[in-house]
């Protein structure tokens, strides 16, 4: 089977323009880290993109097409330790280096390591879009004109995908996340050192750690030197949105009106984000044929 290259690979591929639209959906908060506790979308559960893209090639009368990419996050991070917030932690982890001396420490490292859920949303979130071409219809090509539609999404087991039509020269697609019947499989795991500036840097009670790291110098150089070695913790391998099952039950290219609710999704459990693909929007034009009163075709 030849591969569709428009659909293949997911991994957002196309570039970030000053037009490119974007849709973010998540929990809506007040970070109460940031000193103006400004808003975020934190964090973001689902993101679609959508560019305008060059007609498909090797289609006759295709107009510019609505290219529209959606991923949903694999996993969350906590934010909470045993002990409380990161602050609270590192308090604990300082603490613990400088319990005892010499060779007889508690700890010799400064270690974070986040608590990862691999089932990373509660409940049963839904989210719906709109896609439209990026130009309106035609009115002088109705009816030869008609919405085309291509698309393929990738889902874990409990994640539902359905494509409609919106009516207004729309289509539209309900996301429900379901409750997965098992966690995703985490990425290969790195240790990873971020300095003692770094960690500093984020921190708005830093001075905290700069008292205790200032008496470690009066009472115990080697604490301090065990300190500056920076924290240790976990970096991941970036999880990659491609399955077999993406070049399988392909919808399209066809008319929105012949649209099937069985058509354009695939469920694969063996990769870790509950739903991610592409959709292209477009006007195709039949051409107009002219025909003569004999019956005949006018060249």
């Amino acid at each position: 089977m030849e591969i569709d290259q428009d659909l293949v690979p997911y991994t957002f591929r196309q570039t970030l323009q000053p037009r490119t639209r974007i849709a973010t959906f998540g929990r809506w908060i007040v970070d109460s880290g940031h000193p103006d506790f400004h808003t975020e979308i934190h964090p973001p559960l689902l993101i679609a993109t959508a560019n305008v893209e060059p007609a498909p090639s090797g289609v006759p009368g295709a107009s510019e097409r609505t290219h529209v990419e959606i991923m949903s996050r694999p996993f969350t991070v906590s934010q909470k330790f045993p002990e409380g917030n990161f602050v609270d932690h590192m308090v604990s982890e300082v603490e613990k280096v400088e319990e005892g001396i010499g060779p007889f420490r508690r700890s010799w490292r400064l270690e974070a390591h986040p608590n990862i859920y691999t089932i990373p949303y509660s409940g049963t979130p839904y989210m719906q879009l709109f896609v439209k071409p990026p130009i309106p219809r035609n009115k002088d090509a109705i009816p030869e004109q008609t919405l085309m539609v291509k698309f393929h999404f990738t889902t874990r087991q409990n994640v539902g995908v359905a494509v409609y039509d919106a009516g207004y020269d729309t289509v539209g697609i309900f996301i429900v996340l379901g409750q997965p019947t098992r966690p995703a499989k985490l990425p290969t795991k790195h240790d990873w050192n971020i300095s003692w500036d770094d960690v500093q840097n984020e921190l708005d009670e830093a001075w905290l750690i700069d008292i205790l790291t200032a008496l470690n110098l009066l009472v115990d150089p080697a604490a301090d030197i065990i300190l500056n070695r920076g924290v240790l913790t976990d970096r991941y391998d970036p999880p990659i949105a491609m399955s077999p099952q993406d070049t399988q039950n392909i919808a399209g290219p066809l008319p929105l009106s012949q649209l099937g609710s069985w058509m354009g999704s695939a469920v694969d459990d063996g990769q870790c984000f509950p739903v991610y693909g592409c959709m292209d929007v477009y006007w195709q034009t039949a051409p107009i044929v002219a025909k003569d009163p004999s019956g005949g075709a006018i060249a």
